[in-house]
């Protein structure tokens, strides 16, 4: 007989702050590293879109934290990861 292990929790927090004008969608991935979305309420969104640019930022988050030279915990600098997340915020939702 074999153990399973658990699934690992969804990291997909959906709506975590909803205003009369916004929402706010939050993401955290495994090393407790928080993503959020604002959204104007008037522009509605998809959740697969949601989910394809939260993916995106942390594809981004993890090839910069996966510098050798980064010091995880350390503020991320990187310019490589403001170009990419500049490009996926121009190019979400």
């Amino acid at each position: 007989m074999s153990k399973r292990s658990a699934p690992p929790p969804n990291p997909y927090l959906g709506v975590v702050y909803p205003t009369d004008e916004y929402r706010v969608y939050a993401y955290v991935n495994t090393t407790g590293v928080k993503f959020l979305i604002m959204t104007e309420v008037e522009r509605p969104v998809k959740e697969g879109d949601l989910l394809r640019t939260f993916e995106a930022m942390q594809s981004a988050y993890t090839d910069a934290v996966s510098n050798p030279f980064y010091n995880f915990g350390e503020k991320l600098t990187s310019q490589g990861f403001r170009t990419a997340m500049e490009k996926i915020a121009c190019s979400a939702i």
